[in-house]
Protein backbone atom coordinates (compact mmCIF):
# COMPACT_ATOMS: atom_id res chain seq x y z
CA UNK A 1 0.00 0.00 0.00
CA UNK A 2 1.31 3.28 -0.73
CA UNK A 3 2.02 5.38 1.92
CA UNK A 4 -0.55 8.85 2.65
CA UNK A 5 0.96 12.06 2.90
CA UNK A 6 -0.50 12.89 6.78
CA UNK A 7 0.41 16.19 8.92
CA UNK A 8 -0.18 16.07 12.60
CA UNK A 9 -1.75 18.99 14.36
CA UNK A 10 0.78 20.67 16.57
CA UNK A 11 -0.74 23.74 17.24
CA UNK A 12 -1.14 25.02 20.52
CA UNK A 13 -1.73 27.90 22.37
CA UNK A 14 0.96 29.68 24.22
CA UNK A 15 1.66 29.10 27.85
CA UNK A 16 2.27 30.87 30.73
CA UNK A 17 5.85 30.83 31.13
CA UNK A 18 7.98 30.04 34.60
CA UNK A 19 10.58 33.35 34.60
CA UNK A 20 9.98 36.32 33.22
CA UNK A 21 12.65 38.56 31.83
CA UNK A 22 12.89 41.26 34.94
CA UNK A 23 16.67 40.87 36.25
CA UNK A 24 18.21 42.80 32.68
CA UNK A 25 21.42 45.10 33.73
CA UNK A 26 22.72 45.80 30.72
CA UNK A 27 22.75 49.64 29.83
CA UNK A 28 25.20 49.21 27.00
CA UNK A 29 25.31 49.24 23.50
CA UNK A 30 27.15 46.18 23.59
CA UNK A 31 26.16 43.48 26.53
CA UNK A 32 28.29 40.33 27.38
CA UNK A 33 27.04 37.85 29.05
CA UNK A 34 28.96 35.83 31.48
CA UNK A 35 28.44 32.26 30.53
CA UNK A 36 25.64 30.45 28.45
CA UNK A 37 23.83 30.03 31.49
CA UNK A 38 20.11 31.20 31.46
CA UNK A 39 20.45 33.63 34.59
CA UNK A 40 23.63 35.26 32.43
CA UNK A 41 21.87 35.77 29.14
CA UNK A 42 18.60 36.94 30.48
CA UNK A 43 21.03 39.47 32.79
CA UNK A 44 23.19 41.02 29.36
CA UNK A 45 19.89 41.70 27.60
CA UNK A 46 19.30 45.01 27.47
CA UNK A 47 17.27 46.48 30.37
CA UNK A 48 14.80 48.98 30.36
CA UNK A 49 16.83 51.32 31.00
CA UNK A 50 18.85 50.81 28.02
CA UNK A 51 18.71 53.62 25.89
CA UNK A 52 20.76 52.60 23.07
CA UNK A 53 18.72 51.96 19.76
CA UNK A 54 21.59 49.37 18.60
CA UNK A 55 22.35 46.51 21.35
CA UNK A 56 24.65 43.67 20.86
CA UNK A 57 24.40 40.89 23.29
CA UNK A 58 27.60 38.85 23.19
CA UNK A 59 26.90 34.90 24.57
CA UNK A 60 30.03 33.10 24.94
CA UNK A 61 31.53 29.81 24.37
CA UNK A 62 30.16 27.04 26.67
CA UNK A 63 27.64 24.26 26.92
CA UNK A 64 25.09 25.33 29.51
CA UNK A 65 22.26 23.17 30.20
CA UNK A 66 18.43 25.00 30.74
CA UNK A 67 15.83 23.51 33.31
CA UNK A 68 13.81 26.37 32.84
CA UNK A 69 12.32 29.53 30.44
CA UNK A 70 11.98 33.21 29.98
CA UNK A 71 10.16 35.81 28.48
CA UNK A 72 11.46 38.96 27.92
CA UNK A 73 10.22 42.11 25.96
CA UNK A 74 12.64 44.59 23.60
CA UNK A 75 12.79 47.85 25.46
CA UNK A 76 10.98 50.39 23.11
CA UNK A 77 14.37 52.40 22.70
CA UNK A 78 16.55 49.39 21.37
CA UNK A 79 15.12 49.45 18.10
CA UNK A 80 18.19 47.08 16.66
CA UNK A 81 19.23 44.04 18.56
CA UNK A 82 21.28 41.15 17.99
CA UNK A 83 21.68 38.19 20.17
CA UNK A 84 24.84 36.51 18.96
CA UNK A 85 26.90 32.96 20.06
CA UNK A 86 30.33 31.79 19.18
CA UNK A 87 29.00 29.19 17.52
CA UNK A 88 30.23 29.36 13.61
CA UNK A 89 28.22 27.43 10.77
CA UNK A 90 30.18 27.88 7.34
CA UNK A 91 28.12 26.75 3.99
CA UNK A 92 29.71 26.05 0.58
CA UNK A 93 29.03 24.89 -2.46
CA UNK A 94 25.50 26.25 -4.53
CA UNK A 95 22.30 26.87 -2.54
CA UNK A 96 19.93 24.91 -3.23
CA UNK A 97 21.72 22.06 -5.17
CA UNK A 98 23.75 18.92 -4.31
CA UNK A 99 27.32 20.54 -4.00
CA UNK A 100 25.45 22.74 -0.72
CA UNK A 101 26.47 21.76 2.89
CA UNK A 102 26.42 23.42 6.10
CA UNK A 103 28.99 22.30 8.61
CA UNK A 104 28.89 23.45 12.43
CA UNK A 105 31.09 24.05 15.04
CA UNK A 106 29.22 24.65 18.11
CA UNK A 107 30.99 26.52 20.45
CA UNK A 108 27.98 28.35 22.72
CA UNK A 109 25.84 25.41 23.31
CA UNK A 110 22.63 25.73 24.86
CA UNK A 111 20.84 22.31 25.71
CA UNK A 112 17.20 22.04 26.40
CA UNK A 113 16.96 20.18 29.80
CA UNK A 114 13.62 21.89 30.60
CA UNK A 115 10.59 19.35 31.29
CA UNK A 116 7.79 21.38 30.33
CA UNK A 117 6.64 22.04 26.88
CA UNK A 118 7.31 25.69 27.89
CA UNK A 119 9.70 27.23 25.24
CA UNK A 120 13.60 28.40 26.57
CA UNK A 121 13.15 31.41 24.70
CA UNK A 122 9.86 33.70 23.93
CA UNK A 123 10.37 37.46 22.64
CA UNK A 124 7.77 40.15 22.00
CA UNK A 125 9.86 41.89 19.62
CA UNK A 126 9.21 45.99 18.49
CA UNK A 127 7.69 47.82 15.75
CA UNK A 128 7.60 47.18 12.13
CA UNK A 129 10.67 49.11 11.25
CA UNK A 130 12.68 47.46 14.20
CA UNK A 131 15.46 45.06 13.81
CA UNK A 132 15.91 41.83 15.89
CA UNK A 133 18.57 39.04 15.20
CA UNK A 134 19.56 35.55 16.74
CA UNK A 135 22.80 34.44 15.46
CA UNK A 136 25.73 31.96 16.33
CA UNK A 137 24.16 29.47 18.72
CA UNK A 138 23.64 26.06 18.71
CA UNK A 139 20.29 24.59 20.52
CA UNK A 140 20.74 21.35 21.41
CA UNK A 141 18.67 18.55 23.14
CA UNK A 142 19.70 17.73 27.09
CA UNK A 143 18.42 15.39 29.81
CA UNK A 144 14.29 15.57 29.64
CA UNK A 145 13.47 12.55 31.13
CA UNK A 146 10.14 12.15 28.84
CA UNK A 147 8.73 13.60 25.95
CA UNK A 148 8.57 17.70 25.58
CA UNK A 149 8.50 18.42 22.15
CA UNK A 150 7.62 21.99 22.73
CA UNK A 151 4.77 22.67 20.09
CA UNK A 152 5.10 26.48 20.98
CA UNK A 153 9.12 26.31 19.60
CA UNK A 154 12.38 26.34 21.83
CA UNK A 155 12.23 29.70 20.64
CA UNK A 156 9.01 31.23 20.35
CA UNK A 157 8.07 35.17 18.63
CA UNK A 158 4.71 35.85 20.42
CA UNK A 159 4.23 39.00 19.56
CA UNK A 160 5.52 42.29 18.16
CA UNK A 161 5.57 43.10 14.55
CA UNK A 162 8.88 43.80 13.05
CA UNK A 163 9.42 43.18 9.28
CA UNK A 164 13.14 42.67 9.93
CA UNK A 165 13.86 39.09 12.04
CA UNK A 166 16.82 37.53 10.87
CA UNK A 167 17.55 33.79 12.34
CA UNK A 168 21.08 32.68 10.88
CA UNK A 169 24.17 30.47 10.98
CA UNK A 170 22.51 28.70 13.85
CA UNK A 171 22.74 24.42 14.37
CA UNK A 172 19.83 23.12 15.71
CA UNK A 173 20.30 19.67 17.22
CA UNK A 174 17.91 16.60 18.37
CA UNK A 175 20.38 13.89 18.54
CA UNK A 176 21.42 14.81 22.34
CA UNK A 177 17.81 14.70 23.76
CA UNK A 178 17.81 11.94 26.22
CA UNK A 179 15.23 10.12 26.05
CA UNK A 180 14.68 11.20 22.25
CA UNK A 181 12.63 14.04 21.65
CA UNK A 182 11.30 15.46 18.72
CA UNK A 183 10.68 19.79 19.21
CA UNK A 184 9.95 22.66 17.20
CA UNK A 185 12.63 24.82 16.70
CA UNK A 186 11.31 28.06 16.21
CA UNK A 187 7.49 29.44 16.50
CA UNK A 188 6.38 32.19 15.45
CA UNK A 189 2.66 33.95 16.75
CA UNK A 190 3.68 37.56 15.69
CA UNK A 191 2.69 38.94 12.75
CA UNK A 192 6.64 39.13 11.73
CA UNK A 193 8.51 39.27 8.46
CA UNK A 194 12.37 38.21 7.63
CA UNK A 195 14.87 34.98 6.77
CA UNK A 196 16.28 32.12 8.19
CA UNK A 197 18.96 31.34 6.27
CA UNK A 198 22.60 29.63 6.86
CA UNK A 199 21.27 27.29 9.69
CA UNK A 200 22.51 23.60 10.18
CA UNK A 201 19.49 21.35 11.20
CA UNK A 202 19.75 17.91 12.57
CA UNK A 203 17.15 15.74 13.14
CA UNK A 204 17.10 12.44 13.75
CA UNK A 205 13.52 11.67 13.51
CA UNK A 206 11.59 10.86 10.38
CA UNK A 207 8.01 12.17 12.23
CA UNK A 208 7.36 15.70 12.75
CA UNK A 209 9.47 17.70 14.57
CA UNK A 210 9.27 20.82 12.58
CA UNK A 211 12.34 23.62 12.26
CA UNK A 212 10.38 27.07 11.16
CA UNK A 213 7.26 27.31 12.43
CA UNK A 214 5.20 30.50 10.96
CA UNK A 215 2.03 31.21 12.53
CA UNK A 216 1.28 35.02 12.44
CA UNK A 217 -0.76 36.53 10.00
CA UNK A 218 0.63 39.66 8.82
CA UNK A 219 -1.97 42.45 8.24
CA UNK A 220 -4.78 41.02 10.30
CA UNK A 221 -6.82 43.41 11.34
CA UNK A 222 -10.07 41.15 12.00
CA UNK A 223 -8.49 38.58 13.81
CA UNK A 224 -7.94 34.46 13.65
CA UNK A 225 -6.75 35.32 9.98
CA UNK A 226 -9.33 36.65 8.53
CA UNK A 227 -8.43 40.20 7.62
CA UNK A 228 -5.39 38.68 6.07
CA UNK A 229 -7.87 36.17 3.60
CA UNK A 230 -9.43 39.29 3.02
CA UNK A 231 -6.23 40.87 1.68
CA UNK A 232 -4.51 40.45 -1.84
CA UNK A 233 -2.25 37.78 -2.43
CA UNK A 234 1.17 38.90 -1.97
CA UNK A 235 3.27 36.96 -4.44
CA UNK A 236 7.16 37.49 -4.69
CA UNK A 237 6.70 40.13 -1.52
CA UNK A 238 8.66 40.99 1.76
CA UNK A 239 5.70 40.33 3.90
CA UNK A 240 6.28 36.36 3.85
CA UNK A 241 8.91 34.99 6.21
CA UNK A 242 12.05 33.70 4.15
CA UNK A 243 13.37 29.84 4.51
CA UNK A 244 16.39 30.34 2.72
CA UNK A 245 19.90 28.19 2.04
CA UNK A 246 19.66 26.28 4.84
CA UNK A 247 20.98 22.70 5.31
CA UNK A 248 18.54 20.27 6.76
CA UNK A 249 18.63 16.47 7.65
CA UNK A 250 15.54 14.54 8.42
CA UNK A 251 12.59 16.02 9.77
CA UNK A 252 10.14 18.79 8.08
CA UNK A 253 11.74 22.63 7.56
CA UNK A 254 8.27 24.10 8.01
CA UNK A 255 4.97 24.38 9.29
CA UNK A 256 2.51 26.90 8.64
CA UNK A 257 -1.03 27.97 9.86
CA UNK A 258 -3.55 30.85 11.13
CA UNK A 259 -3.07 32.88 7.56
CA UNK A 260 0.65 32.44 8.08
CA UNK A 261 2.96 33.03 4.60
CA UNK A 262 6.69 31.72 3.42
CA UNK A 263 9.10 31.31 1.49
CA UNK A 264 10.98 28.29 1.08
CA UNK A 265 14.04 28.50 -1.87
CA UNK A 266 17.58 27.43 -2.29
CA UNK A 267 17.45 24.91 0.73
CA UNK A 268 19.09 21.53 0.58
CA UNK A 269 16.95 18.69 2.60
CA UNK A 270 18.09 15.43 3.11
CA UNK A 271 15.90 12.46 4.09
CA UNK A 272 13.23 14.72 5.00
CA UNK A 273 9.90 13.65 6.08
CA UNK A 274 7.74 16.04 4.21
CA UNK A 275 10.67 19.15 3.06
CA UNK A 276 7.69 21.65 2.68
CA UNK A 277 4.08 21.49 3.69
CA UNK A 278 1.07 23.65 5.44
CA UNK A 279 -1.52 23.26 7.93
CA UNK A 280 -5.25 23.67 6.77
CA UNK A 281 -8.37 25.23 8.20
CA UNK A 282 -10.06 22.99 9.86
CA UNK A 283 -12.19 22.03 13.22
CA UNK A 284 -9.41 20.53 15.41
CA UNK A 285 -7.04 23.86 15.12
CA UNK A 286 -9.68 25.56 16.06
CA UNK A 287 -11.35 28.91 14.69
CA UNK A 288 -8.06 30.57 12.78
CA UNK A 289 -8.01 29.81 9.46
CA UNK A 290 -5.11 27.80 7.71
CA UNK A 291 -1.60 28.75 5.57
CA UNK A 292 -2.16 31.59 3.58
CA UNK A 293 0.38 31.14 0.91
CA UNK A 294 3.59 30.12 -0.14
CA UNK A 295 5.89 29.47 -2.49
CA UNK A 296 8.70 26.92 -2.85
CA UNK A 297 11.62 26.99 -5.47
CA UNK A 298 14.98 26.10 -6.10
CA UNK A 299 15.05 23.78 -3.60
CA UNK A 300 17.60 20.32 -3.49
CA UNK A 301 15.45 17.59 -1.82
CA UNK A 302 16.84 13.94 -0.85
CA UNK A 303 14.49 11.50 0.67
CA UNK A 304 15.59 8.21 2.29
CA UNK A 305 14.95 5.14 -0.58
CA UNK A 306 13.53 1.67 -0.89
CA UNK A 307 11.23 0.48 1.81
CA UNK A 308 11.75 3.92 3.44
CA UNK A 309 10.59 5.60 0.94
CA UNK A 310 7.74 8.67 2.20
CA UNK A 311 5.12 9.73 0.36
CA UNK A 312 5.39 12.95 -0.99
CA UNK A 313 8.45 15.78 -0.83
CA UNK A 314 6.17 18.57 -1.20
CA UNK A 315 2.66 19.04 0.27
CA UNK A 316 0.01 21.81 0.61
CA UNK A 317 -3.50 21.48 2.81
CA UNK A 318 -5.00 24.75 1.43
CA UNK A 319 -4.90 27.58 -0.01
CA UNK A 320 -2.35 28.75 -3.25
CA UNK A 321 0.89 27.84 -3.89
CA UNK A 322 4.06 28.36 -6.58
CA UNK A 323 6.40 25.47 -6.88
CA UNK A 324 8.91 25.27 -9.49
CA UNK A 325 12.69 24.66 -9.91
CA UNK A 326 13.17 22.65 -7.53
CA UNK A 327 15.02 19.31 -7.97
CA UNK A 328 13.86 15.61 -6.22
CA UNK A 329 16.94 13.77 -6.44
CA UNK A 330 15.50 10.67 -4.88
CA UNK A 331 13.30 8.97 -2.33
CA UNK A 332 9.70 9.57 -2.78
CA UNK A 333 6.82 8.05 -4.17
CA UNK A 334 5.87 11.17 -5.64
CA UNK A 335 7.18 15.10 -5.80
CA UNK A 336 3.47 16.47 -4.70
CA UNK A 337 0.44 15.48 -2.37
CA UNK A 338 -2.94 17.85 -2.07
CA UNK A 339 -5.46 17.31 0.19
CA UNK A 340 -8.01 20.09 1.59
CA UNK A 341 -8.26 18.43 5.04
CA UNK A 342 -12.29 18.74 5.27
CA UNK A 343 -12.35 16.79 2.17
CA UNK A 344 -10.32 14.39 1.71
CA UNK A 345 -8.64 13.22 5.60
CA UNK A 346 -10.73 11.54 8.16
CA UNK A 347 -10.28 14.56 10.74
CA UNK A 348 -12.65 14.76 12.95
CA UNK A 349 -14.88 17.65 11.37
CA UNK A 350 -17.77 19.33 14.21
CA UNK A 351 -20.75 21.11 12.34
CA UNK A 352 -21.72 24.16 12.04
CA UNK A 353 -22.05 26.60 14.47
CA UNK A 354 -19.31 24.80 16.62
CA UNK A 355 -16.86 23.84 14.05
CA UNK A 356 -16.16 24.67 9.94
CA UNK A 357 -17.70 21.17 9.05
CA UNK A 358 -16.90 18.99 6.60
CA UNK A 359 -16.66 20.02 2.80
CA UNK A 360 -19.19 18.32 0.96
CA UNK A 361 -21.71 15.79 1.78
CA UNK A 362 -19.75 12.09 0.25
CA UNK A 363 -15.77 12.03 1.63
CA UNK A 364 -15.64 11.79 5.41
CA UNK A 365 -18.79 13.36 6.11
CA UNK A 366 -22.13 12.95 7.92
CA UNK A 367 -23.88 13.63 4.70
CA UNK A 368 -24.38 17.53 5.78
CA UNK A 369 -21.65 19.44 4.47
CA UNK A 370 -21.05 22.79 5.03
CA UNK A 371 -22.45 26.33 4.74
CA UNK A 372 -19.55 27.55 4.82
CA UNK A 373 -18.50 26.12 0.99
CA UNK A 374 -19.23 27.29 -2.32
CA UNK A 375 -21.30 24.21 -2.72
CA UNK A 376 -21.83 24.63 -6.41
CA UNK A 377 -21.40 20.58 -6.61
CA UNK A 378 -22.98 19.45 -3.35
CA UNK A 379 -21.17 15.93 -3.00
CA UNK A 380 -17.55 17.50 -2.81
CA UNK A 381 -18.45 20.78 -1.41
CA UNK A 382 -16.60 22.49 -4.22
CA UNK A 383 -15.31 25.39 -3.62
CA UNK A 384 -13.90 24.65 -0.15
CA UNK A 385 -13.59 27.19 2.16
CA UNK A 386 -9.44 27.83 1.88
CA UNK A 387 -9.14 24.78 -0.50
CA UNK A 388 -6.42 24.06 -2.86
CA UNK A 389 -6.33 26.64 -5.22
CA UNK A 390 -8.18 29.28 -3.20
CA UNK A 391 -6.77 32.67 -2.13
CA UNK A 392 -8.43 36.48 -1.36
CA UNK A 393 -12.07 36.19 -0.04
CA UNK A 394 -14.50 39.17 -1.02
CA UNK A 395 -16.24 39.01 2.10
CA UNK A 396 -14.26 38.81 5.43
CA UNK A 397 -15.41 36.60 8.46
CA UNK A 398 -15.77 38.67 11.81
CA UNK A 399 -13.03 37.44 13.56
CA UNK A 400 -14.92 35.50 16.13
CA UNK A 401 -14.32 31.92 17.79
CA UNK A 402 -16.54 29.39 17.81
CA UNK A 403 -19.80 29.81 17.73
CA UNK A 404 -19.97 32.83 16.85
CA UNK A 405 -18.24 32.97 13.47
CA UNK A 406 -19.87 34.25 11.11
CA UNK A 407 -19.64 36.37 7.52
CA UNK A 408 -19.27 39.85 8.38
CA UNK A 409 -21.11 40.83 5.09
CA UNK A 410 -23.58 38.48 5.39
CA UNK A 411 -23.90 38.16 9.31
CA UNK A 412 -24.75 34.41 8.27
CA UNK A 413 -22.34 31.32 8.26
CA UNK A 414 -21.73 31.81 4.27
CA UNK A 415 -19.39 30.87 1.61
CA UNK A 416 -17.25 34.46 1.62
CA UNK A 417 -17.26 34.82 -2.02
CA UNK A 418 -13.24 33.43 -2.30
CA UNK A 419 -11.15 33.67 -5.29
CA UNK A 420 -9.69 30.77 -7.77
CA UNK A 421 -6.41 31.05 -7.48
CA UNK A 422 -4.61 28.24 -8.27
CA UNK A 423 -1.49 26.18 -7.51
CA UNK A 424 1.23 26.35 -10.05
CA UNK A 425 4.03 23.87 -10.73
CA UNK A 426 6.61 24.04 -13.21
CA UNK A 427 10.34 23.64 -13.97
CA UNK A 428 10.32 20.79 -11.67
CA UNK A 429 13.54 18.58 -12.20
CA UNK A 430 11.82 14.92 -10.63
CA UNK A 431 14.77 12.50 -11.55
CA UNK A 432 13.70 10.27 -8.63
CA UNK A 433 9.91 9.55 -7.89
CA UNK A 434 9.53 5.88 -6.79
CA UNK A 435 5.90 6.00 -9.05
CA UNK A 436 7.08 8.20 -11.67
CA UNK A 437 4.08 10.49 -10.32
CA UNK A 438 4.66 14.53 -10.15
CA UNK A 439 1.62 14.80 -8.15
CA UNK A 440 -1.29 13.34 -6.08
CA UNK A 441 -4.68 15.18 -5.62
CA UNK A 442 -6.62 13.24 -2.90
CA UNK A 443 -9.84 15.79 -2.47
CA UNK A 444 -12.65 15.20 -4.39
CA UNK A 445 -12.96 19.19 -4.70
CA UNK A 446 -10.16 19.74 -6.65
CA UNK A 447 -9.32 19.31 -10.31
CA UNK A 448 -6.25 19.47 -12.87
CA UNK A 449 -6.43 22.15 -14.88
CA UNK A 450 -9.00 24.37 -12.79
CA UNK A 451 -7.46 24.33 -9.07
CA UNK A 452 -4.25 23.49 -9.84
CA UNK A 453 -1.53 23.57 -13.26
CA UNK A 454 1.39 21.60 -13.35
CA UNK A 455 4.52 20.79 -15.97
CA UNK A 456 3.73 20.05 -19.57
CA UNK A 457 5.47 16.66 -20.40
CA UNK A 458 5.32 13.05 -19.93
CA UNK A 459 3.70 13.20 -16.31
CA UNK A 460 1.10 15.71 -17.49
CA UNK A 461 -1.80 13.97 -19.89
CA UNK A 462 -3.46 16.94 -21.03
CA UNK A 463 -0.42 19.06 -22.78
CA UNK A 464 1.97 15.50 -23.33
CA UNK A 465 3.11 17.58 -26.78
CA UNK A 466 4.10 20.44 -25.13
CA UNK A 467 2.65 24.07 -24.04
CA UNK A 468 0.65 25.57 -26.55
CA UNK A 469 -1.58 27.67 -24.23
CA UNK A 470 -4.93 24.95 -23.58
CA UNK A 471 -3.51 23.01 -20.29
CA UNK A 472 -0.63 22.56 -18.10
CA UNK A 473 2.12 25.47 -16.83
CA UNK A 474 4.82 26.59 -19.86
CA UNK A 475 8.12 27.91 -19.17
CA UNK A 476 11.39 29.12 -21.69
CA UNK A 477 11.56 32.70 -23.26
CA UNK A 478 9.23 35.42 -23.15
CA UNK A 479 9.52 35.28 -26.98
CA UNK A 480 7.82 31.52 -27.13
CA UNK A 481 5.21 32.41 -25.15
CA UNK A 482 1.99 31.29 -27.19
CA UNK A 483 -0.24 34.27 -28.49
CA UNK A 484 -3.56 32.43 -27.24
CA UNK A 485 -4.46 31.08 -23.71
CA UNK A 486 -7.16 29.28 -22.14
CA UNK A 487 -8.84 31.30 -19.42
CA UNK A 488 -10.05 30.02 -15.64
CA UNK A 489 -13.11 28.54 -14.31
CA UNK A 490 -13.30 32.45 -12.46
CA UNK A 491 -12.72 33.42 -8.83
CA UNK A 492 -16.12 33.17 -7.43
CA UNK A 493 -19.54 31.17 -8.81
CA UNK A 494 -17.67 31.39 -12.06
CA UNK A 495 -17.14 35.22 -11.65
CA UNK A 496 -14.37 37.50 -11.06
CA UNK A 497 -13.60 40.81 -10.96
CA UNK A 498 -10.11 40.45 -11.28
CA UNK A 499 -10.17 37.54 -13.74
CA UNK A 500 -9.62 34.26 -14.20
CA UNK A 501 -6.36 32.85 -13.53
CA UNK A 502 -6.37 29.81 -15.95
CA UNK A 503 -3.14 28.05 -17.72
CA UNK A 504 0.47 29.90 -16.85
CA UNK A 505 3.86 30.80 -18.72
CA UNK A 506 6.99 31.42 -17.07
CA UNK A 507 8.78 33.48 -18.72
CA UNK A 508 12.41 32.51 -17.89
CA UNK A 509 14.61 35.84 -19.01
CA UNK A 510 11.90 38.40 -18.20
CA UNK A 511 12.77 40.87 -15.25
CA UNK A 512 16.59 40.36 -15.64
CA UNK A 513 16.78 37.01 -15.72
CA UNK A 514 15.02 36.04 -12.83
CA UNK A 515 12.08 35.34 -14.30
CA UNK A 516 8.51 36.27 -14.18
CA UNK A 517 5.18 33.94 -14.02
CA UNK A 518 1.91 34.96 -16.05
CA UNK A 519 -1.55 33.64 -16.21
CA UNK A 520 -4.35 33.46 -18.80
CA UNK A 521 -6.89 36.05 -16.84
CA UNK A 522 -9.29 36.04 -19.75
CA UNK A 523 -8.98 34.39 -23.42
CA UNK A 524 -6.13 35.21 -25.36
CA UNK A 525 -4.58 37.53 -22.29
CA UNK A 526 -1.71 37.31 -20.55
CA UNK A 527 -0.97 39.00 -17.53
CA UNK A 528 2.29 38.90 -15.37
CA UNK A 529 1.10 38.27 -11.65
CA UNK A 530 4.71 36.99 -10.17
CA UNK A 531 8.52 38.19 -9.97
CA UNK A 532 10.58 36.04 -7.74
CA UNK A 533 11.47 38.31 -4.33
CA UNK A 534 15.65 39.35 -3.87
CA UNK A 535 17.47 36.64 -3.71
CA UNK A 536 19.56 36.75 -1.31
CA UNK A 537 16.88 38.41 1.22
CA UNK A 538 18.01 41.90 1.86
CA UNK A 539 18.44 41.43 5.55
CA UNK A 540 21.24 38.24 4.38
CA UNK A 541 23.17 41.32 2.48
CA UNK A 542 22.49 43.61 5.27
CA UNK A 543 20.82 46.44 2.96
CA UNK A 544 17.17 46.72 3.98
CA UNK A 545 16.65 50.46 3.89
CA UNK A 546 14.78 50.67 7.21
CA UNK A 547 17.19 49.43 9.39
CA UNK A 548 20.97 49.77 10.39
CA UNK A 549 23.10 46.85 8.43
CA UNK A 550 23.22 43.42 10.42
CA UNK A 551 26.70 42.72 12.01
CA UNK A 552 28.49 39.65 10.30
CA UNK A 553 28.08 36.21 11.26
CA UNK A 554 29.81 35.53 14.51
CA UNK A 555 33.30 34.14 14.44
CA UNK A 556 35.41 32.48 17.90
CA UNK A 557 33.77 35.54 19.99
CA UNK A 558 34.88 35.50 23.91
CA UNK A 559 32.57 36.98 26.12
CA UNK A 560 33.50 39.28 29.37
CA UNK A 561 31.45 40.60 32.23
CA UNK A 562 31.26 44.38 32.07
Amino acid sequence: MKKRFAIFLLFASPLIFSLTATSQSCTSAVCNAASPGESDVLAALPSSNNSNSTVVVNIPSGTAAWNTGFKYSIPAAVTNLTIQGATNVNCSGTAGTSSYSCSASDATVIQDSYQSNTSLMTFVTGGSSSYFRITGLTLAGGSIGGSYPKYNGIVQILSGTTQNFRIDHNHFNDATYSPANQPVWFRTFAPIAGVADHNRIDQTSTAYPFTFAIDGAIGDNIGNADGTWAKPTAWGSPTSFYIESNYMTGGVINDCGEGGAFVARYNTFVNATVAIQTHATKSTAGPARGCRMYEAYHNYIVGPTGAGALDAAVGSKNGSALIWGNTMASGYYRFFHGCTDRNCETNNEVATPSGWGYCGTTPFSNGIGSPWDGNTDLASGYPCLDGLGRGQTTQSLNGSDFPGRLNAATGTISWPQQYLEPIYLFMNNLSGPQYGQEMLISDTSSQNNRDYYFDCGALNSTCTGGFTGSAGTGFGPLSARPATCKAGAGGTYQKSPTGSYGVAYFATDANGGNGELYVCSSTNTWTGIYQPYTFPHPLVSGTVAQTPSAPPAPTGLVGSVL
